[in-house]
Formats: C-alpha cells, sequence, structure tokens
C-alpha cells in the first residue's frame, strides 16, 4: 500500500508539472519597459501629426537619454562628446524668417551656463546629426553642445541639486516669438 501510495504521489507530481504548459513566468504578468520614445512628454497631437512647439526631451547623442529627470539623465561634463538638443517649432516658422534662435542652459542652483546658436533643421545633413525618428517629420531647430562646456572650475563633486541643468530656448521670427523652458533637463558630472 505504501509502495502504491508514493508511485501515485509521483505520478501526480509528474503529471501536473509537465501538463500545464504555462511556467511561472507565464502566470506572472510580464513587466513592460517603454521604450525611450514611449517615455517623452513633449505634447504633441499624435505620433505622426505636427506636435506642438517645445524643447524635445530625448537626445540621441551622445546617447540616447529622455530628459527631465536630473536623477536618471546624466551626462558627463568634461568628455569631449557633443550633445545635440532639439526645439520643434510650429511648421509655419522658416529658416528666412528666424531672425535669432538661441538655447540658453542654466545651473538651477547657480544661473547661466551658456548660450547656444540653433540651427534649423535643413543643417543638419551638415553635421554629424543623428535626428529621433519622431522628428523626421517635424520642424525643428538643434544645437550642438561640446559637454566640456559643463565643466564645473571648481571641481565640484557630482550633486543632482546643485549639477542640474535646466534647458531655455528663445525664438524671434516674423510669425512670433517663441519662448520655451525645459527645468531640470538634466544633470552632468565630471
Amino acid at each position: 500500500m505504501k509502495k502504491l501510495f508514493h508511485l501515485v504521489l509521483i505520478a501526480s507530481i509528474i503529471f501536473s508539472t509537465t501538463s500545464c504548459s504555462k511556467s511561472v513566468n507565464d502566470l506572472v504578468p510580464e513587466k513592460k519597459t517603454a521604450s525611450p520614445e514611449k517615455k517623452l512628454v513633449v505634447n504633441q497631437s499624435s505620433k505622426f501629426g505636427q506636435m506642438s512647439p517645445g524643447i524635445y526631451n530625448f537626445i540621441t547623442q551622445p546617447n540616447e537619454t529622455v530628459l527631465g529627470d536630473p536623477a536618471t539623465a546624466v551626462l558627463y561634463a568634461g568628455a569631449d562628446e557633443i550633445a545635440v538638443f532639439y526645439v520643434i517649432i510650429p511648421s509655419e516658422y522658416s529658416e528666412a524668417s528666424i531672425k535669432s534662435a538661441v538655447l540658453t542652459m542654466v545651473n538651477d542652483a547657480t544661473g547661466p551656463v551658456s548660450r547656444y546658436d540653433l540651427m534649423y533643421m535643413d543643417r543638419s545633413s551638415n553635421y554629424d546629426v543623428v535626428v529621433p525618428e519622431e522628428l523626421i517629420n517635424q520642424s525643428y531647430m538643434f544645437a550642438m553642445v561640446n559637454l566640456k562646456d559643463l565643466r564645473d572650475p571648481d571641481g565640484t563633486v557630482y550633486n543632482p541639486n546643485s549639477n542640474s541643468v535646466s534647458l531655455q530656448a528663445n525664438i524671434k521670427a516674423e510669425e512670433g516669438n517663441l519662448n520655451l523652458q525645459l527645468r531640470h533637463a538634466f544633470s552632468y558630472i565630471q
């Protein structure tokens, strides 16, 4: 009787583990990880429609980074690398109508760090710029920033509160002026 009980117990264990095609991973809901494109918070009507004017919160150079949280969007100051920042503009703004366009980096603790001229989208092919896919059919301007410009002369140790940077874009055009901001866009370490 004891042997029969053990035999039935072993057979039921084997049957229950092999008859069910689902594994433990199939029973637990799969954790979905959003791609950087899904995390974008730029105001947009749709993925394929014209996006609203604003500082685009995703960069592809020097690496893919979603901007907007200084704790996770970290750039390495002092590296001889170029970061490319994008500003979405209304489609009616032409290169000829733009009088001035400047991107300003502002250290959230100490004030302005540096200013960069924004270039019209047609010039991106003249540089080694990797334009994010979602901007291909958009009107935009871009600024190329050498990360060495973010170096802190006093060698401050990394602190996301003191090395947090906001971006401001000021565009003056015949169609009107745009003053755009992305607060706490990223932080930098040396």
